[in-house]
C-alpha cells in the first residue's frame, strides 16, 4: 500500500496526500490531515532540492515549478487550518479543565 502511495511524479504524489489530507479535514480528523499536508510537504521540498542539484545552474521549468509553488502554498494552508484547529482543541480542553476544577472547588466549599 505505500509503495502505492509514491508512483508518479512529486506532484502527483504530493497532490494525493494533499487530497487525502482534504477527506481528513472533511470529517474534522485534524491530526491526520495535518500530517497528509506534512507528506505532501515534503515531497515538494525534496522535489524542488533534487531538481536544483541536478541543475545547479539551469533554471526550473517554470509550468512544473509553479505548479509544484502553487500546491505548496494550498498544502501549506490547509495544514495552518489543521494546526488551529488542535491549537483550539486543546485551549478548549485546557479551559474546560480548568473550570470543572473551579466547580469541584465550589462545590466543596458548599458542602463541607
Amino acid at each position: 500500500m505505500r509503495a502505492l502511495q509514491y508512483e508518479g511524479t512529486p506532484w502527483e504524489n504530493a497532490q494525493n496526500f494533499k487530497e487525502q489530507g482534504n477527506e481528513m479535514v472533511k470529517i474534522k480528523h485534524w491530526k491526520d490531515g495535518q500530517e497528509f499536508y506534512s507528506k505532501a510537504l515534503l515531497i515538494l521540498q525534496k522535489s524542488r532540492l533534487d531538481r536544483q542539484r541536478q541543475r545547479p545552474l539551469q533554471p526550473e521549468p517554470e509550468e512544473e515549478s509553479m505548479k509544484e509553488v502553487q500546491l505548496e502554498e494550498v498544502c501549506l494552508v490547509n495544514r495552518a487550518l489543521c494546526n488551529l484547529e488542535l491549537s483550539e482543541l486543546k485551549l478548549h480542553i485546557w479551559s474546560s479543565s480548568l473550570h470543572s476544577l473551579t466547580l469541584q472547588r465550589e462545590l466543596r466549599s458548599d458542602y463541607c
